[in-house]
């Protein structure tokens, strides 16, 4: 029963192009954009600093 349902969902998903892109091919692409943008591909600098500043506005003695 369960082979049945499968091998109709792959010949549904073979007949049909538009599924068959949506399924594999833009979450591959969408993953390697995003890779790039946020990996060490495009426009990353290996020594990028980040500067950071703190303001004590409650003046204790913990802070």
């Amino acid at each position: 029963m369960v082979a049945t349902v499968m091998m109709v969902c792959w010949r549904r998903l073979m007949h049909n192009r538009v599924e068959l892109l949506l399924a594999f091919i833009v979450p591959i692409a969408f993953f390697s954009i995003f890779a790039l943008i946020f990996g060490s591909g495009v426009g990353a600098d290996a020594n990028a600093s980040i500067k950071v500043v703190g303001v004590d506005t409650v003046r204790s003695d913990r802070s």
